[in-house]
Parts: structure tokens; sequence; C-alpha cells
């Protein structure tokens, strides 16, 4: 099957010459160190991570923890922070570009994670998400068996950068924060810098559309969504924003009132040929479809999935940078 996408423009984003910005300071949210109650066995003491998640929920961590993910971004920014991984569920295996060894145990599905699986990782502390019910419901379960947990959303560079800051403070690797999180820091602020710069300059916001598509169906995604939020950073303006009618059903009617500068598109899932058949199907070959005048301008845009489907992580840069290349070069053009 074929579909017509807009290619990436090649374009020279400006240095911003004020932004010589220091490395990141980012405070681990509500956290403190403390003392261990006890010292470890060659008589010392062992610092002790005290950190409250975005639940409310306050977890003791040390350099001895042993990490599970219920998430494979998740467990990808843990190794990315020098740590071993004891568990991750099997969405950690599917993308490659997260580096998760072999041995590593599955822990079942993404949605609903095995307690057992979990259990015999012999891991001590969980890293979830508060989105899924299924990962919210295994808490009390957990407690019950002395498992932490803790639950991070990651939507943003920020959050991004909170859960790296963790991480790194509990394995003890500092540098590798510096080269994986703080590093980045100015790249990605110089993105943003940017396109402010655009939309000031145009004294326009780009208005854009995003849609997710499944196996099954295509939905609309508003600005709480991973491309969906980065937009948003950039300075567009998400039409599901306002139209929250969209995120419930997909409508055409919709689409063509608030005709969007730009179209996002980004495939779900393991089975792509189905995800983009579907998108065929229930979209492009809509009759008003290419009356749009994103389609017509050519602004209907495939986005990879390992950057806005799958966490960017150590690509958030990347991530942006892509997006300023369709939104402000393409506007060049037309």
């Amino acid at each position: 099957m074929s579909i017509s996408i807009a290619a990436p423009r090649k374009t020279a984003l400006p240095v911003i010459a004020a932004a010589v910005f220091a490395a990141i300071t980012l405070p681990l949210s509500c956290s403190k160190t403390a003392p261990a109650d006890a010292g470890d066995a060659a008589g010392g003491s062992a610092a002790v991570i005290e950190y409250t998640d975005c639940t409310g929920r306050t977890v003791r961590l040390t350099h001895e923890t042993k990490m599970a993910a219920a998430m494979g971004s998740l467990g990808a920014v843990w190794l990315l922070a020098g740590g071993e991984l004891y568990g991750v569920t099997r969405d950690g295996f599917e993308y490659e570009g997260w580096h998760i060894p072999e041995h590593v145990r599955s822990l079942g599905s993404l949605l609903s994670p095995d307690v057992e699986q979990i259990i015999a990782s012999q891991a001590d502390c969980i890293l979830l998400s508060p989105n899924l019910s299924g990962h919210l419901a295994l808490r009390g379960i957990l407690d019950s068996m002395h498992i932490q947990s803790i639950c991070f959303d990651v939507t943003s560079f920020a959050d991004y950068l909170k859960l790296l800051r963790l991480c790194t403070a509990v394995t003890g690797r500092a540098d590798l924060f510096e080269q994986y999180g703080s590093s980045l820091e100015q790249a990605v602020q110089q993105e943003l810098q940017f396109a402010k710069a655009q939309v000031q300059q145009r004294r326009h916001a780009p208005t854009v559309l995003v849609l997710r598509a499944y196996a099954g169906d295509v939905r609309v995604k508003d600005s709480t969504s991973l491309a969906g939020a980065m937009l948003k950073e950039l300075g567009c303006v998400n039409i599901a924003d306002s139209e929250s009618g969209l995120l419930e059903t997909l409508s055409m009617e919709a689409i063509l009132t608030a005709d969007p500068e730009f179209i996002f598109a980004v495939v779900m899932g393991r089975e792509t040929e189905k995800s983009l058949e579907t998108l065929k199907q229930t979209i492009i070959e809509h009759p008003a479809w290419a009356s749009l005048s994103a389609v017509k301008q050519g602004r209907f845009i495939m986005l990879p999935s390992d950057l806005y489907h799958y966490k960017p992580n150590e690509r958030w840069a990347q991530s942006y940078h892509m997006l300023n290349s369709y939104l402000y070069a393409a506007r060049d053009d037309a």
C-alpha cells in the first residue's frame, strides 16, 4: 500500500547566541537524602534516596535497589542510567532501539503486567505508568509483597530529565545524567527558542491535527499525547484541544471545519501494515480528504514511531528538530 506523505525539509536552525545554558541541576521532586537505617556489611552507611512520585507516594531507594519496569521506555531509561534491569514488560523487547538485554525477564503485557513474573524477577522496586489502570491496580498487591513502585508519566523532555535524574541518583552515575540528560538541554532549548521566534515573526501559530493509527481504528490525540505535547511546546495549536468531541468520535466534518495547516499521524503497535491500511480506509480514502489544506499543500506527515510512539529518551533534541523542519521550513516553502 502506498501513502503519499510529506518529506522533512532540510533546514539549518539558527544558533541562538544567547542560549548558553548551564548544566541542569534538576532537583528530585519532593525528595531528600537521608541516612540508611543500618550500615552495610562492611560497617559503612549507604545513602537512602527518598522520592515522592506524581501520585503522592513516597519510596526509599538505595544503590542496592533491584529495579524492574512495567513499560519498555521506563526500563530503557534505567539502563541509560547504568542500572541492571531485573524485568520489563513485553513491549520492551519490541523496539530494538531500547537495547533491552535478552536475559531480562519478561513481565507480561504492558496493559496488564504479570504479578507472578514480577515476584519471580526478584526486583524490589518497579517503575509504573500512572496512566494505565492495570499498573495502578498492581500497587496493593506489590505492597503486600514488599515491592515498592514508582509512577512516572513521561510526555516531555522535562519529564524525561526527572526520571533520568532519579535513576542516576540511585545508580550513582552522575556522569550518565550529564551524557544522556543535561548535555542535551542546550540543543532542546535551541529548538524551542527557534519555534518561539518563528511564531512571533509570523504572528501566527500553526494549527495541527494529530492522528494515532491502530490495527483496528484511528484516533485523534490532543496535547496530552507524546507528539501532541511536543507540538504544543513548539507553539502549535492542536484542534483537538478545543474540539474535544474529536477525542471520542473521529469526525471528518469537524476536521474540515477546523481545516488544520498540518496533519501528523503516528502508527501504533507491531502490526504496522494493518495500521496503515486502517488509516487509509478510515481517513485517506474519505471523499473530503483531498480538500483539506494540509493535504493539498503536502503537509500530511507520517511521523516515525521510534520518536513519537516510543519515547525518544536520549533523542529528544532530534524529535523537536524534526518537527521544526516540518512546521517552519514547510511554511517558508509554500
